[in-house]
């Protein structure tokens, strides 16, 4: 038996089933973002919410929780590990803020011995005492919850590799808390996620972009016509004038619902999109090179005029003709300068 901080999401409202849709789908190390009512919240982390910085939290599913029964039979479904970085109590509007990294999936049962008092539906952020902890799968995770999202496919995000295979680690931002990947202007990179459609409904993926500056090689929407598999989705970080660009990834579950006439339309389920944030910077070598190649065309035309002057030195011509030939492939072949 271990004691832990459990934070709970429930059924009762779309966002807080979002919020474990997400919980299921982000990457390792992402951040996510629960709100909680102070009334739902343990005392100590309202006390001293900086004490609790870097502790570990084991995310719960709870499960029939409706808001118009007042005894509420519920089942609490273990989730996935996370540890707390931030936590902020909004005192004007009542709100406790936490901010989680998350870790690994993993199962827990909650012990009996546990107060009903700091139980859900009566507290939703609290230390609990759990038994039988052990690791857990993805496929295993998205089956204990799956019930609840019939209409729904999952696509975890698994990693993300660049042009030579080396994984990009997710960053932290303090100031935002928030994470992003920081990916570099010009290059390819390789997004790898798990898709899981154990129903086999017809909900499909639509990939998105905020700016011109990340394009997809594949076909959008997604669609997942297998219980579970994995895909590779390829893009790249154009180049840009400005030094650094900020762009947001979405992957949003879009169905088929009935409309007007009875016909058919496409509608994306925004609150349930899982959101992935882009910084690309522009490539320090890259700008070596362009500064190197701009010197040896400045050198070319300052020693292509000394060699008319006076006397004609063909030393100095064959010099200058090569270091503006040099500057100019390579000014072609890395920034398509003309």
């Amino acid at each position: 038996m271990n004691e832990m901080i459990c934070a709970f999401s429930s059924d009762s409202r779309e966002l807080y089933k979002a919020d474990i849709y997400r919980t299921v789908n982000l990457p390792d190390a992402h951040i996510v973002h629960f709100r909680y009512k102070r009334k739902y919240v343990e005392e100590a982390v309202l006390i001293a919410p900086e004490a609790q910085y870097g502790k570990e939290v084991l995310i719960f599913f709870t499960v029939g929780n409706s808001l118009d029964s007042v005894s509420n039979c519920v089942e609490n479904v273990p989730i996935r590990k996370a540890k707390i970085v931030n936590i902020q109590i909004d005192n004007d509007t009542d709100v406790c803020h936490i901010y989680m990294q998350l870790g690994k999936f993993w199962k827990a049962r909650i012990s009996e011995s546990n107060d009903q008092n700091v139980m859900p539906t009566n507290k939703f952020f609290t230390t609990l005492e759990l038994e039988d902890s052990a690791v857990l799968t993805w496929k295993e995770t998205v089956e204990s919850i799956l019930t609840s999202f019939t209409d729904k496919v999952f696509t975890y995000i698994q990693e993300v590799r660049d042009q030579d295979c080396a994984i990009i680690k997710l960053k932290y931002d303090k100031t935002n808390k928030a994470s992003y990947y920081e990916f570099t202007q010009g290059k390819r990179y390789h997004v790898k996620i798990a898709t899981a459609n154990p129903i086999i409904n017809s909900c499909k993926i639509q990939l998105e972009n905020s700016s011109d500056e990340i394009e997809f090689h594949c076909i959008s929407p997604l669609e997942s016509t297998v219980q579970f598999d994995r895909q590779i989705i390829p893009l790249t970080v154009k180049e840009s004038s400005t030094r650094q660009t900020c762009s947001t990834l979405t992957f949003t579950p879009t169905t088929k619902e009935s409309g007007h006439d009875d016909k058919e339309i496409d509608v994306e389920h925004k609150e349930y999109s899982t959101l992935i944030e882009i910084r690309s910077k522009q490539s320090v070598a890259t700008s070596i090179i362009f500064g190197v190649a701009s010197t040896f065309l400045v050198a070319g035309l300052g020693l292509g005029r000394s060699a008319f002057k006076e006397e004609f030195s063909l030393g100095l011509f064959l010099l200058a003709a090569l270091l503006i030939t040099g500057s100019a492939a390579f000014l072609h072949h890395f920034f398509n300068k003309k």
